[in-house]
């Protein structure tokens, strides 16, 4: 099935489990290498970051980043 051999929707439910558990496994995988600071700032791109807090920073490939608060509602 990962291999896209068959499709998700043909397999039982217990065996659908299992590969929803492998998905998960790789995606974090991935994940770990991913570096799109360094992406974005070979390509001169600026970006944007929401923080936990709701706080957006704004990055920028070429000068220093900007903070923009959350509105209080």
């Amino acid at each position: 099935m990962l291999a896209g051999e068959q499709p998700y929707s043909s397999l039982p439910g217990r065996e659908q489990a299992v590969v929803r558990a492998a998905w998960e496994d790789n995606i974090a995988a991935l994940r770990t290498g991913l570096n799109f600071e360094d992406v974005f700032t070979a390509a001169g791109t600026d970006w944007v970051e929401a923080q936990p807090d709701g706080t957006v920073v704004r990055r920028s490939a070429t000068g220093p980043s900007t903070v923009r608060r959350r509105s209080p509602r």
